[in-house]
């Protein structure tokens, strides 16, 4: 039977038929044939329901007969990349942020393959696990020399197409979802590539660099000892940063114009003495662009040169670019003389590795802070960088001498000069060592009575 709620809004699914509840209180029932509508009205949602019922069965016998001709089925690109498409719903129910990366994630991966031609209903598990098969195929010729996808790369573009065509079947185009429960197998001799960063004398570099002009420098400092992410900066409002107090913050109310990745604006990141430094500096800066008057809350504390928000991608002149407008231009990156495979994003992946290293903060920081600094919102995610650190790996197993000994002992021999109750401290060799009680030879003869 029909749901009361009615299926008003939503596209109709040729051959199906609807039934809803008007406000008078009567019940409409709707069958659509893809070029023809039929409709009517019942005291009840029972009769509307037999009525919607008998023109399917009627629909079906003169398909059957060859007397009515098949609807159109609607195909896996025009479901998800036609104007309106699912795609663009999607960003009007503010079910995502921005459907750019949705939509270059479709184009890349997705539009030129069979799976966006065949209609949804054709569609089988088979099907999507010989495109993800295609995937695993295909290679980065950017890379010299080229390289295969990411898994994670072909695991993004799979999420979307299990998402599309999960809600494909919710709208009636399909019965099962056929990419439910596809995977991306783990492939075999393949070295997974970890995320580059800049060690602790690189951080050094740029924190004391004069090769770069002073503003970029305290953009990049930030950066490194905040763990912001690229956007976070660029959306980073002078209200947003408060120095003053015994535990100096920065509230993430932004990235770009739009709210902060994680959803929870107004979280508040606690800074280490150099990120307080830097924004306290490029504060002033900023007050002396509009001086006389009062640097306003809603101003940007990373503006462009002609002090607006930057452009989404802006990574404020880190990288050489080879290609565009400013092709030819030599990056800061290369200026300061880094590691060159170090992108804008990787500089907050430096701050969670060097953090749990303890090269920053001069003691490894334990994770949960970490995940508390970077706002992760699962801790799997802020284990990888535990995994991408091996300097805390080599403190732990490299021997360390004793530097300081009690007084009278000899570090030695530490047992010399030890009272005997007490050598077990540094010595067990023998079980007996272990009892710090006298043996019957160390004790005193009780006289006779």
């Amino acid at each position: 039977m029909a749901n009361e709620k009615g299926t008003r809004g939503r596209r109709q699914t040729p051959g199906t038929g609807s039934v809803t509840k008007l406000p008078s209180g009567r019940h409409r029932w709707k069958f659509t044939t893809g070029k023809k509508t039929y409709s009517g009205t019942c005291d009840t949602e029972l009769e509307a329901d037999r009525m919607r019922a008998a023109m399917v069965v009627e629909r079906n016998d003169a398909l059957k007969a060859g007397k009515a001709p098949r609807p159109a089925e609607i195909t896996l690109g025009a479901w998800v990349d036609a104007p309106d498409g699912w795609i663009d719903r999607r960003e009007q129910q503010h079910l995502v942020r921005w459907s750019d990366k949705e939509h270059d994630r479709w184009d890349r991966y997705l539009k030129g393959s069979a799976l966006a031609s065949m209609p949804l209903r054709a569609i089988a598990r088979p099907d999507v696990v010989a495109w993800v098969g295609e995937m695993l195929l295909r290679t980065r010729t950017r890379l010299q020399p080229p390289q295969p996808l990411a898994r994670q790369t072909i695991a993004n573009a799979l999420n979307l197409l299990r998402k599309a065509l999960g809600d494909a079947m919710e709208a009636g185009h399909l019965d099962a979802n056929p990419a439910a429960g596809v995977k991306v197998p783990k492939r075999v001799g393949v070295m997974a590539r970890l995320t580059p960063h800049l060690t602790i004398e690189e951080v050094r570099k740029v924190e004391t660099t004069t090769a770069i002009p002073e503003r970029a420098r305290l953009v990049y400092v930030v950066a490194l000892f905040g763990g912001f992410r690229q956007g976070e900066l660029i959306g980073m409002r002078v209200g947003d940063v408060h120095l003053d107090g015994e535990a100096p913050y920065v509230a993430v109310n932004w990235s770009h114009s739009h709210g902060p990745k994680s959803g929870r604006a107004g979280e508040e990141v606690p800074m280490l003495p150099q990120t307080r430094d830097a924004l306290r500096r490029i504060l002033e800066l900023r007050a002396a662009d509009v001086a006389p008057e009062k640097l306003p809350a809603d101003a940007h504390v990373f503006p462009s040169a002609t002090s607006q928000q930057r452009a989404e991608g802006d990574d404020f002149g880190w990288a050489s670019q080879k290609k565009g407008r400013q092709r030819g231009y030599v990056g800061h990156r290369e200026r300061i003389g880094v590691n060159p495979m170090v992108t804008f994003h990787c500089l907050r992946h430096t701050f969670g590795t060097l953090a749990v290293e303890g090269s920053l903060t001069g003691e490894p920081m334990d994770l949960h802070h970490v995940q508390r600094f970077l706002r992760h919102a699962d801790p799997k995610t802020t284990l990888r960088y535990a995994k991408m650190g091996t300097k805390a790996l080599y403190d732990a197993t490299a021997p360390k001498a004793p530097t300081e000994a009690p007084p009278g002992v000899s570090l030695a021999c530490p047992s010399e000069g030890v009272p005997r109750r007490t050598r077990s401290a540094f010595s067990s060799s023998h079980p007996r060592d272990l009892n710090p009680r006298p043996t019957v030879y160390e004790t005193v003869a009780l006289p006779l009575s």
